[in-house]
């Protein structure tokens, strides 16, 4: 059973996410409209019905807010990976598609800061990935950073590519694709 001390320190919890989600989707409502550095402080708050003292307590800019929010769907999309058991390439790579493809919105958003978008998803995919339980992570004896790193800025390039045609074919069709690509490059390694 949860002490009242507990309860108390749980709901502050909550309450402060809420604050930092409702901060970040005013941001992004604005961005939708104007460039990032049109987009002022106050204009942020009053969408998001927080005070500035709430807003400088959780960000320090716009572009930390920006990043919060990209950490939050990185960690959403980390957790329906768990969540679904997938352990394979193929499975990764359409739950990848799929998962962006549903928040089509923000990436297009994104799209305009991708230098954010692909630096915080390269953090935070390399710390994640050595640790997770795919069986092609945490080899022993083998350093994965370089080809995290390729399969990182890789799928970003080809999500984006798929969003400017207009997500067609479909993401299966689009991973299928990448897949049997991919095979032909692999039989010319070393």
């Amino acid at each position: 059973m949860m002490r009242s001390a507990d309860r108390g320190e749980v709901d502050v919890d909550a309450r402060v996410y809420r604050s930092k989600v409702r901060i970040a989707e005013a941001l992004f409502e604005k961005l939708a409209v104007y460039e990032l550095d049109e987009i002022s402080v106050s204009e942020v708050v009053a969408r998001a019905g927080v005070s500035r003292n709430t807003y400088y307590r959780h960000f320090s800019t716009k572009r930390s807010v920006l990043t919060f929010y990209i950490e939050e769907l990185l960690r959403e999309y980390l957790q329906g990976v768990e969540e679904r058991g997938i352990s394979d390439v193929e499975g990764i790579l359409n739950y990848y598609f799929s998962f962006w493809g549903d928040r089509k919105e923000y990436v297009i958003l994104l799209r305009r800061r991708l230098d954010l978008a692909l630096d915080v998803q390269r953090k935070k995919f390399l710390e994640a990935l050595p640790h997770s339980d795919l069986p092609w992570h945490g080899v022993s004896g083998v350093d994965e950073t370089l080809v995290d790193l390729l399969f990182v800025g890789g799928m970003w390039n080809i999500l984006l590519h798929w969003l400017d045609r207009g997500m067609d074919p479909k993401a299966s069709e689009v991973v299928r694709t990448f897949l049997e690509e991919l095979s032909v490059y692999a039989e010319c390694l070393p």
